[in-house]
């Protein structure tokens, strides 16, 4: 996971991709909320 993450968002890093991860989460459970 960390490697795909480090390729996808680069400078980031492990903090931005996983936050980023996060925040992709949080937006398909708000579209299933709906």
């Amino acid at each position: 996971m960390y490697n795909e993450n480090r390729i996808k968002y680069g400078n980031l890093g492990k903090e931005g991709g996983d936050a980023l991860v996060e925040i992709r989460n949080l937006k398909n459970q708000d579209i299933k909320r709906k």
